[in-house]
C-alpha cells in the first residue's frame, strides 16, 4: 500500500501545485485575472471528468483483471481506454472552444472578468485531448503497479508549467496576453508530462492488445462505462457543486471570487494524503477483489481510515495556524484575511468527514460497487453542495463561509453513505457477478 499510496501523494502535490503556481504568479500582477482563471477552471475540472469516468472504469476493470490473471483482457482493456479517451476529447475540445463565450456566460462574470475568462478558457479546451490521453496511460501506469514513474511525468509538468509561467508574468504585455501564456503554460506542461508517461509505458513493455472483433469492443467499452460513468458521476456532484459555488460567488463581490479561489488553493493541501491514500486504495482492493480476498480489503479500510483521520486533522490545524502567512503571499485584502477563520476553521469538519469517504468510497468504487454510491452522492452534492451553498451563503448572508460550510455538510454525507454501503457487503459480489 505504501509503495502504491507514496508516489500518488508526490503526483498529487505536484499536480496541485500547477494551480497554485499560477494563481501566486497572477495575483502578483492582476486580481482579476485570478478571479477568471479560477472560475474557469472549475468547468475545466467538469470537462476532465469524462476523461476520469473512463480512466476509472479502464483502471477498476484492469485492476480486477490483473487480481484475477486474465493478462489478454487487461492489454485489451488498455487499449478500449485509449481510443475512447482520444474520440471523446477531441469531441469536446471542438465544441467548448466554439461554445466558450456561453459556457463562461453561465459563472455570471462581466466585463474584463469575463473576457479573461473566455481567452483562458478556450486555449485550455482546445488540448483537452492531451489531458484526456494521459488521464487514462497514468491510470494504466498505476494499475501495473508504476506509481513511481507517474510521479516523474508529474514533476515534469509541474516544472515546465512553473518556468513558462513566470516568464509570462517577467515579460508583461496585456492582462489577456498574459492570462493567454499561463493557459499555454498549463498545456505546455500536459503535453511534455504525456510525452514522458508515453516513453514509460514503452519502456516498461505495457501493451495494448488490440480487439479482434467490432462485438468484443463494445462488451469491453460497456465494462469501462458501466464501472467509470458512475464513479465520475459521483465525483462530478462534487465539482458540480463547486462550479455552482463560483457562480454564486460574484453576486457577494469581486473579493468574494478572489477570496474563494485563494482558499481553495490553500486548503487543497489539508487532504493530501487521504487522496492518495484513498487512490492507492481503490487500486488495492480491485486487485483483492479480483483474488476474492474480502477479509484482507477489510482490515486495510479498518487500518487506512484510522491513518486519514489524524493526518488530515493534523494539516487542517497547521493551514488554520499558519493561514495568514499563507494568503500574504496571494494578497494583502483585509476583507479576504477577515473570512478566512471562519473558512479554515469549518474546514477542520470537512477534512474529518473527507478522511472516512476517500477511504470508503474509493474502496467501494475498486471493487467496482458504484452504482448505489453514484445515486447518493449526486442527492448529497445537490442538496448539501449546491442547494446549501445558496442557504448558507446567499440566503442567511453568511458569505464565503457560508459555501464551504455547505462543502463541509456534502462530505459528512458522503462520509456516512459510504460507510453504510461498504458494510451492507455488496461489494463482495460485484466482480463475480461481472465475471459470469
Amino acid at each position: 500500500m505504501l509503495l502504491l499510496a507514496l508516489p500518488m501523494l508526490f503526483e498529487t502535490v505536484f499536480n496541485n501545485l500547477i494551480s497554485t503556481v499560477n494563481t501566486t504568479v497572477l495575483s502578483g500582477y492582476s486580481e482579476t485575472g485570478v478571479a477568471a482563471t479560477g472560475s474557469v477552471g472549475t468547468v475545466i475540472n467538469m470537462l476532465i471528468l469524462a476523461f476520469t469516468a473512463l480512466s476509472v472504469g479502464a483502471s477498476i476493470a484492469i485492476s480486477n483483471y490483473l487480481g484475477a490473471k486474465e493478462w489478454k483482457t487487461a492489454r485489451e482493456l488498455v487499449f478500449v481506454g485509449v481510443v475512447l479517451c482520444i474520440g471523446i476529447g477531441a469531441l469536446l475540445s471542438i465544441v467548448c472552444f466554439f461554445a466558450a463565450g456561453g459556457i463562461v456566460s453561465l459563472l455570471h462574470l462581466e466585463g474584463e472578468v469575463y473576457v479573461l475568462a473566455v481567452a483562458y478558457f478556450k486555449i485550455r479546451v482546445a488540448a483537452l485531448i492531451i489531458a484526456a490521453l494521459q488521464s487514462v496511460l497514468l491510470a494504466v501506469l498505476r494499475c501495473y503497479g508504476y506509481t513511481r514513474h507517474t510521479v516523474y511525468a508529474g514533476v515534469l509538468q509541474s516544472v515546465v508549467n512553473t518556468g513558462l509561467s513566470i516568464l509570462a508574468v517577467a515579460f508583461p504585455t496585456t492582462t489577456v496576453a498574459v492570462v493567454q501564456k499561463i493557459a499555454l503554460a498549463a498545456v505546455c506542461g500536459q503535453l511534455c508530462g504525456l510525452l514522458l508517461t508515453l516513453f514509460f509505458c514503452k519502456r516498461l513493455n505495457i501493451r495494448a492488445c488490440r480487439v479482434q472483433s467490432a462485438h468484443a469492443f463494445r462488451m469491453l467499452t460497456a465494462t469501462v462505462l458501466r464501472l467509470g460513468v458512475p464513479a465520475a458521476l459521483s465525483g462530478g456532484s462534487y465539482t458540480f457543486s463547486q462550479v455552482m459555488r463560483s457562480s454564486m460567488a460574484p453576486l457577494i463581490s469581486l473579493a468574494a471570487v478572489s477570496a474563494t479561489v485563494y482558499y481553495n488553493n490553500i486548503l487543497c493541501y489539508a487532504y493530501i494524503i487521504s487522496y492518495s491514500l484513498g487512490s492507492a486504495n481503490s487500486i488495492f482492493t480491485g486487485r483483492l477483489c479480483g483474488a476474492g480476498e474480502f477479509d484482507h480489503a477489510e482490515r486495510v479500510n479498518r487500518l487506512l481510515v484510522k491513518c486519514t483521520a489524524v493526518a488530515n486533522f493534523l494539516l487542517s490545524l497547521l493551514l488554520f495556524l499558519f493561514r495568514r502567512p499563507l494568503l500574504s503571499i496571494y494578497t494583502d485584502n483585509p476583507q479576504i484575511f477577515a473570512w478566512a477563520t471562519a473558512v479554515f476553521a469549518i474546514d477542520f469538519v470537512a477534512e474529518g468527514a473527507r478522511a472516512v469517504s476517500h477511504i470508503y468510497e474509493y474502496s467501494l468504487r475498486g471493487a467496482g460497487d458504484v452504482r448505489c454510491m453514484m445515486i447518493a452522492m449526486i442527492v448529497s452534492g445537490w442538496l448539501c453542495g449546491v442547494g446549501g451553498a445558496y442557504f448558507f451563503g446567499i440566503r442567511l448572508q453568511m458569505g464565503v463561509a457560508g459555501f464551504f460550510l455547505a462543502t463541509a455538510l456534502d462530505e459528512v454525507c458522503r462520509a456516512v453513505l459510504s460507510v453504510w454501503r461498504w458494510r451492507t457487503g455488496k461489494w463482495k459480489t460485484i466482480f463475480a457477478a461481472k465475471a459470469a
